[in-house]
Protein backbone atom coordinates (compact mmCIF):
# COMPACT_ATOMS: atom_id res chain seq x y z
CA UNK A 1 0.00 0.00 0.00
CA UNK A 2 0.80 3.47 -0.95
CA UNK A 3 1.44 6.16 2.10
CA UNK A 4 3.62 9.64 2.60
CA UNK A 5 5.70 9.26 5.70
CA UNK A 6 4.23 10.85 8.05
CA UNK A 7 7.53 12.98 8.99
CA UNK A 8 7.49 13.92 5.37
CA UNK A 9 7.36 17.59 6.63
CA UNK A 10 9.77 17.92 8.87
CA UNK A 11 12.11 17.02 6.45
CA UNK A 12 14.49 19.50 4.30
CA UNK A 13 14.08 19.26 0.74
CA UNK A 14 17.11 17.15 0.01
CA UNK A 15 15.57 14.43 2.54
CA UNK A 16 12.43 14.74 1.27
CA UNK A 17 13.31 14.48 -2.83
CA UNK A 18 15.72 11.04 -1.09
CA UNK A 19 12.70 9.56 0.83
CA UNK A 20 10.16 9.89 -1.66
CA UNK A 21 12.65 8.42 -4.42
CA UNK A 22 14.40 5.46 -2.39
CA UNK A 23 11.65 4.23 0.49
CA UNK A 24 8.28 5.24 -1.26
CA UNK A 25 9.48 4.51 -5.33
CA UNK A 26 8.13 7.67 -6.94
CA UNK A 27 10.25 8.75 -10.05
CA UNK A 28 10.59 12.52 -8.31
CA UNK A 29 12.63 15.80 -10.06
CA UNK A 30 13.15 19.14 -9.34
CA UNK A 31 10.49 21.79 -10.10
CA UNK A 32 11.82 26.04 -10.10
CA UNK A 33 10.32 27.26 -6.98
CA UNK A 34 7.52 29.81 -6.82
CA UNK A 35 10.14 32.91 -6.85
CA UNK A 36 11.97 31.52 -10.03
CA UNK A 37 11.33 33.85 -12.96
CA UNK A 38 10.16 31.28 -15.29
CA UNK A 39 6.71 30.63 -16.64
CA UNK A 40 4.67 28.78 -14.21
CA UNK A 41 6.77 28.80 -11.44
CA UNK A 42 6.58 26.26 -8.39
CA UNK A 43 5.01 23.57 -11.31
CA UNK A 44 7.76 23.86 -14.18
CA UNK A 45 10.17 21.04 -13.81
CA UNK A 46 13.43 22.17 -13.55
CA UNK A 47 15.32 19.85 -16.04
CA UNK A 48 14.62 18.90 -19.66
CA UNK A 49 12.90 15.57 -20.28
CA UNK A 50 12.63 15.19 -16.85
CA UNK A 51 10.61 11.67 -17.69
CA UNK A 52 13.55 10.37 -19.00
CA UNK A 53 15.89 11.06 -15.84
CA UNK A 54 16.56 8.65 -13.58
CA UNK A 55 16.01 10.57 -10.05
CA UNK A 56 19.29 8.88 -9.02
CA UNK A 57 21.46 11.17 -11.29
CA UNK A 58 19.37 14.21 -9.24
CA UNK A 59 22.16 16.73 -8.25
CA UNK A 60 20.92 16.92 -4.96
CA UNK A 61 23.54 19.76 -4.01
CA UNK A 62 22.28 21.94 -6.45
CA UNK A 63 18.50 21.61 -6.65
CA UNK A 64 17.70 20.97 -3.01
CA UNK A 65 20.64 21.55 -0.44
CA UNK A 66 20.43 25.51 -0.64
CA UNK A 67 19.06 27.92 1.59
CA UNK A 68 16.02 28.35 -1.49
CA UNK A 69 15.53 24.71 -2.21
CA UNK A 70 13.58 23.81 -5.41
CA UNK A 71 10.03 22.20 -5.10
CA UNK A 72 9.84 18.40 -6.08
CA UNK A 73 7.46 17.49 -8.74
CA UNK A 74 6.67 13.66 -9.28
CA UNK A 75 5.79 11.64 -12.37
CA UNK A 76 3.12 9.04 -11.39
CA UNK A 77 3.66 5.61 -12.99
CA UNK A 78 1.23 2.84 -12.55
CA UNK A 79 -0.28 1.21 -10.27
CA UNK A 80 -0.01 5.35 -9.20
CA UNK A 81 -3.31 8.00 -9.66
CA UNK A 82 -2.38 10.82 -8.40
CA UNK A 83 -4.49 14.04 -7.73
CA UNK A 84 -3.10 17.63 -7.50
CA UNK A 85 -6.20 19.65 -5.27
CA UNK A 86 -5.19 23.25 -5.19
CA UNK A 87 -6.46 25.36 -2.25
CA UNK A 88 -7.80 28.48 -3.87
Amino acid sequence: MFSIPPDINELCMADAFVRYRDTVGLHVYPVYPPWAEVRDPGKQPAMRQWWDTDPQDCNLEKYFKTKRPYNIGVCPEPPFIFVDLAHV
